[in-house]
């Protein structure tokens, strides 16, 4: 990447930093089939490596139903 570039890089970041824009309206798709809440979603298991309950034993041990 020579100087120019760079520096192109550098101001559009500089600009998305100050320009940011979220409307959770019109950003996320909530029609989408991804976003549908499902009760028996496997997803909402806590994760062993970065949750201390879902690391707990006691947790683990429960059936999946009830993790859930």
């Amino acid at each position: 990447m020579d100087r120019q570039e760079y520096a192109d890089v550098l101001r559009m970041l500089s600009q998305a930093s100050v320009d940011r824009h979220f409307d959770a309206f019109v950003d996320v798709p909530w029609d989408d089939p991804d976003f549908a809440v499902d009760p028996d979603d496997p997803r909402w298991v806590l994760p062993p490596n970065s949750d201390p309950l879902g690391a707990h034993p006691w947790y683990q041990a429960l059936p999946l139903d009830r993790q859930i």
